[in-house]
């Protein structure tokens, strides 16, 4: 009976883990953790002051920003991107039992009984008020942003992935967000984002909106029928919908290249790990446009998140790696 128990209680912790799709958050955790490294190292060991000219006179408001970041900062910036992704993402299934069970998806929790939809609701309203929390306990700009994150978040599950592109640009800019919210969190203002922060955000939406356009063209059937979508491949067709993705993975893959120009540590190590993305997405804009079938598509989906997770990493080595050195 122990052990019986001990299993069923890991069937169920992997059923939850599959629910809120725990390698998203801490994607967008790293993404978070990587901005706020990017720029302690781009203020370097002294505090830089901003200043801008307030509207309406002639008087400079200043501020200051210390490239010391508290550990209580880094747990609140960390936290914020997990718990809202992890509330999104159970939401997302609660709301899409329907559709998924009509695309066969049997790997999703709901669908297959592993977990109920009240598991689901509260997995997403304690998520939901972990991660504006979080955010409000490092300033007001990052509570801001967190809470209305929060609220798209809702309102993309309920209705907005229905529209024709506005779902898709929706979940591409909360991933890209997370680079300018680490720096936000540091308490750099928007017009001076470092350099390395603005490529990533660019590059992480075009990758954003390419994956999620493949996701609409895979889930197209199941949400017309359950949903009444009328998203971009219900509209244009599957084949000119992943002809759009693939440029939009081009575009991701020129970013990345554009960010290697510029390296945070060692030019072979930096440049190599964004080359290696580069040419992975660039492989898989190939594979979008050749009429892929339903597993070749779901392949594409797994290999642009792990493309994505490449770029990631290199840039918190290569971040980590000049502060060591």
């Amino acid at each position: 009976m122990h052990g019986a128990g001990a299993s069923g209680f890991g069937q169920y912790v992997m059923a939850w883990l599959r629910l809120v799709r725990i390698e998203h958050a801490l994607l967008s955790a790293a993404g978070v953790g990587a901005a706020i490294l990017i720029t302690q190292r781009v203020l370097g060991p002294l505090s830089q002051c901003y200043c801008t000219l307030v509207s309406g006179s002639s008087a400079m408001e200043c501020s200051c920003v210390e490239p010391a970041v508290s550990p209580f900062v880094w747990l609140a910036a960390l936290a914020t991107p997990f718990f809202i992704n992890i509330a999104a993402f159970a939401l997302n299934d609660y709301f899409d039992v329907e559709a998924d069970r009509r695309n066969g998806r049997k790997d999703r929790p709901l669908v297959s009984g592993a977990l109920s939809a009240r598991a689901a609701v509260l997995t997403a309203a304690l998520g939901y008020v972990l991660g504006v929390l979080a955010a409000f306990a490092i300033n007001p700009l990052c509570g801001a942003i967190a809470t209305l994150f929060a609220a798209l978040s809702i309102a993309y599950n309920a209705k907005l992935k229905d529209w024709p592109l506005v779902g898709n640009a929706y979940i591409a800019l909360s991933m890209a967000i997370a680079f300018p919210f680490g720096a936000f969190a540091v308490g750099i203002p928007l017009l001076h984002l470092p350099y390395s922060i603005v490529w990533l955000t660019y590059g992480a939406f075009a990758a954003g909106v390419s994956r999620e356009i493949v996701k609409s063209v895979q889930d197209m059937a199941g949400d017309r029928e359950a949903r009444g979508s009328l998203h971009l491949p219900i509209l244009i067709g599957r084949q000119k919908s992943l002809w759009l993705a693939a440029g939009l993975g081009v575009i991701y893959a020129a970013c990345i290249i554009k960010l290697a120009q510029r390296p945070l540590w060692g030019n072979l190590l930096f440049f190599a790990g964004l080359f290696i993305s580069a040419v992975a997405y660039l492989m898989l804009s190939l594979m979008m446009v050749r009429h892929p079938n339903a597993k070749r598509i779901e392949l594409i989906r797994k290999m642009s998140l792990a493309a994505l997770g490449i770029a990631l990493l290199t840039v918190l080595l290569s971040v980590i790696l000049s502060a060591i050195f």
